[in-house]
């Protein structure tokens, strides 16, 4: 021990430099001042319970060296959740360490970028199975990247984009003018503006243009309103109300990025500086707020994975169509709660539904029910599996100011229904997803192998002198020949694509069916 305490003396006497040490939790810090008190080093060393973003340096404190090992979380709310502490650490070196250096050990590489500094050396390592990096800074004004520190509000500009999202930019540019003579007819025109028209940037890109905003949807828990159950079904019913309106001072331009996963043959590191390329490139040619835009990734889909939520917020906006008002959430789906591409499918169908009974099958947040009720309908039926998303078809009803009495809400398994159902329609509207196993039916669904029976089905329902419109967005989807001899089809695709969805061979496709 009391060579113990000599090597601890020595150690101090010879250190010239303040050794500082915080953490937030308090027991981490005890056991730390524990381990220093053995060691005989608290003359020399301090550790503090400090938050991050409370952190103050001494004013007399010379440059040095800060280390930091931030979590860097698993699943994808918790790095959501860590963004801000990496924004706060990044804040803190800008501001109180001008001239240091820095390391920062993450398991989570784009946690690093939140920063808002560039790292001049990186260092692979092991935390046991997890491949971790010691990201290396010379905090100084070029290690300054893009200022995330407020990033709510922050627009990059043309100046701020690299070579790669200079030619992104540009595109976008194009598109746009483009569409600008279709945009000018349009009232607040939500649109896509870009889909994988560049190899390098494999991804959708999607404007929306909010008129209100929605309170959290966890914020109001009160209130509830019909939505009818098939047969015996086990899951419960959770209705639950439209949150509360605010409308926005003036409409806001809110993006969504649908990045396609890109094959395995291309480098991660690659696919992520595009992913960045891309969302400087939208802010800079759009004007739009970082805040504003939204990541997601687009892979192949099994089940209803694509109706899953993610570990996101339920901030929720209000967007217009035709004058129709949506609610979508670009943040807590992979899907916005709106079809682009079937904006031509809804007009057609209100073209034709004034007195007349209308049926929507896989009815999705029913955009095509708010058409056929403010057309007129004398009656609406849609059907869908999921109560989440029935739920969000009864908010567009009250939006809309649709009585649900008249334009009823159904769950059920679509396939099931049609096949004891006895009732009948003078429109249907039958957009199934391409492929689903939903845990919530006994059997399996793939478009191409059961279109034949599925329109069958629904063409029993199908009054004498009826339209059913039938669309899909599976690629190279082919409507069985049998169905052409047994009744009047009519391809419809070209004829449904507006011109912001006109582009080579497009996933989306219609037909309209008819009795002969």
């Amino acid at each position: 021990m009391k060579l113990q305490a000599l090597a601890a003396d020595e150690g101090c006497n010879q250190l010239t430099n303040t050794l500082l040490g915080f953490d937030i939790d308090p027991r981490t810090v005890a056991l730390a001042n524990e381990n220093i008190a053995l060691a005989g080093l608290t003359d020399c060393l301090t550790v503090k319970v400090t938050a991050i973003d409370r952190l103050s340096l001494p004013d007399d404190i010379l440059p040095g060296l800060l280390v930091v090992n931030p979590p860097y979380g698993e699943r994808l709310g918790e790095v959501d959740e860590l963004i801000p502490v990496y924004q706060q650490l990044g804040r803190l070196l800008k501001q109180s360490c001008m001239g240091w250096q820095a390391s920062v050990f993450t398991g989570n590489k784009d946690l690093g970028w939140q920063t808002g500094l560039r790292s001049w050396r990186q260092h692979r390592l092991y935390n046991g199975a997890i491949e971790c990096q010691v990201q290396r800074y010379r905090v100084d004004e070029k290690s300054i990247a893009v200022d995330l520190t407020d990033r709510g509000k922050k627009v990059l500009s043309v100046d701020d984009l690299s070579d790669n999202a200079t030619m992104l930019a540009n595109r976008l540019i194009k598109n746009r003018r483009r569409l600008k003579p279709w945009l000018k007819k349009q009232s607040n025109a939500c649109y896509r503006v870009y889909d994988a028209d560049l190899p390098e940037y494999a991804m959708a890109i999607d404007c929306y243009v909010a008129v209100e905003k929605l309170a959290l949807e966890s914020d109001d828990a009160s209130g509830a309103y019909p939505i009818k159950n098939s047969g015996a079904s086990p899951y419960k019913n959770v209705p639950t109300p439209l949150p509360k309106r605010a409308t926005l001072a003036q409409p806001e331009l809110h993006i969504h990025l649908q990045e396609y996963a890109p094959p395995a043959t291309v480098d991660a590191g690659l696919a992520r500086k595009r992913v960045k390329d891309a969302i400087a490139a939208v802010s800079a040619v759009f004007e739009c707020p970082l805040e504003q835009i939204y990541l997601k990734r687009r892979e192949r889909q099994r089940g209803n994975s694509q109706y899953q939520k993610t570990d996101a917020s339920d901030q929720a906006l209000v967007v217009l169509e035709h004058g129709h008002a949506f609610k979508i959430n670009l943040q807590r789906y992979l899907d916005s709660g709106l079809f682009l591409d079937h904006r031509p499918v809804r007009l057609l169908i209100a073209k034709e539904v004034a007195g007349k009974r209308f049926l929507n099958l896989f009815s999705y947040t029913g955009s095509a029910s708010v058409y056929a009720a403010k057309a007129g309908a004398s009656q609406s039926l849609s059907i869908d599996m999921s109560n989440n998303y029935l739920n969000w078809t009864r908010h567009n009803f009250e939006l809309n100011a649709i009585d649900c009495e008249q334009h009823e809400l159904l769950r059920a398994d679509c396939s099931e229904w049609l096949k004891t159902s006895d009732m009948n329609f003078d429109c249907i509207l039958l957009d199934p997803p391409s492929f689903s196993n939903s845990k919530r039916m006994d059997h399996t669904l793939d478009i191409s192998r059961d279109h034949i029976d599925l329109i069958s089905l629904a063409m029993r329902r199908l009054t004498e002198e009826g339209s059913l419109y039938f669309s899909n967005n599976k690629r190279g989807f082919k409507l069985a020949p049998e169905l052409t001899r047994q009744f009047a089809v009519e391809d419809l695709t070209r004829a449904t694509l507006d011109p912001d969805f006109e582009r080579g061979r497009p996933a989306h496709q219609c037909w309209r069916l008819r009795h002969r």
